[in-house]
């Protein structure tokens, strides 16, 4: 997560930026974008990748002076059930490199050198399976404040923090699409490919949906997010209509109900969902600690060693 000022002197003028007000429905964060940038090669020494890190924010944001530099702390518990389903998918795939590279063995012996695209497929889900360490992500934190850069790193989730932090006149540039939820959050920088963004200004988006500001918040809390999954039965576009039917109450939890209670919601047997955890998060910014065991996965240097 990265949170700079509006009037960052590098970003002003000619910027390789997409300018647009589309949503983006894809819920959670998105492959690639900064994201990607930030992912270290294969092979690389934990020194070699911070480094790579480091010249991707200066070739992406250039300026460091205003510019600070979110890192996930500890997992929160309100994120428990992504975190669990995260982590089996990081395990199962833990399996993908191995079926390819014995594809790639298989090809070298039938005298045939492998296909550019099976070196990508293997390289990507190598990727797949890494994950920073706390430690790791403290030295990360570490090594990017001895270049210059102001990093927070966060308690729980790097998203709440960088929602806390926020102001009028600061821009959120993040690939999870979950920021537009917060209502201190302004104008969001989506980071695409070629280090370029896709700029979402909040005014005029919500504009551009006919929503207001607490509508967009609602849209966002009943809709499936890394916090909780939408009523079964109801995609974006129908969760849209009924929030633009919907008073924009002061209070987001009489909104919500409003919600429930309208009969397009209320006919699929919904007497169990109150959306509470994600009105925890999005609204109050309240965080606890997760109570699940440390993830056991394979660490970064096992990972190169065994590929």
């Amino acid at each position: 997560m990265i949170n700079l000022p509006l009037t960052l002197p590098s970003f002003t003028g000619e910027v390789a930026c997409n300018e647009g007000v589309a949503i983006n429905d894809d819920n959670g964060a998105a492959e690639g974008g900064l994201s990607g940038m930030l992912a270290p090669e294969i092979g690389e020494s934990a020194e070699v990748s911070q480094a790579s890190v480091e010249k991707a924010l200066s070739r992406s944001l250039g300026e460091k002076t205003n510019v600070v530099v979110y890192v996930d702390g500890a997992p929160a518990a309100v994120k428990d059930i992504t975190t669990t389903k995260r982590q089996k998918d990081r395990i199962d795939s833990e399996l993908a490199p191995t079926h390819l590279m014995q594809e790639m063995v298989d090809c070298v012996q039938r005298e045939r050198w492998p296909k550019r695209q099976l070196e990508r497929s293997f390289l990507a889900a190598l990727k797949r399976c890494f994950r920073l360490s706390p430690d790791q992500k403290h030295a990360l934190a570490e090594y990017l404040r001895s270049q210059g850069w102001t990093v927070i790193e966060a308690e729980f989730e790097a998203d709440v923090r960088t929602a806390q932090d926020c102001g009028d006149q600061d821009i959120v540039v993040s690939s999870d699409s979950d920021m537009i939820a917060y209502s201190s959050v302004k104008t969001v920088w989506r980071p695409v490919s070629g280090y370029r963004f896709l700029v979402y200004p909040l005014e005029r988006v919500l504009s551009h949906m006919n929503l207001s500001r607490r509508q967009l918040t609602v849209l966002t809390i009943v809709s499936q997010n890394v916090y909780s999954a939408n009523v079964k039965g109801l995609g974006s576009k129908i969760n849209l209509s009924i929030i633009k039917s919907t008073n924009d109450a002061e209070d987001i939890r009489s909104m919500i109900n409003e919600y429930l209670n309208s009969t397009r919601v209320i006919n699929l047997n919904t007497t169990d969902i109150d959306f509470e955890i994600p009105q925890q998060v999005f609204v109050y910014m309240v965080q606890t600690p997760s109570a699940l065991p440390p993830l056991d996965v394979s660490g970064y240097d096992v990972l190169r060693t065994q590929y």
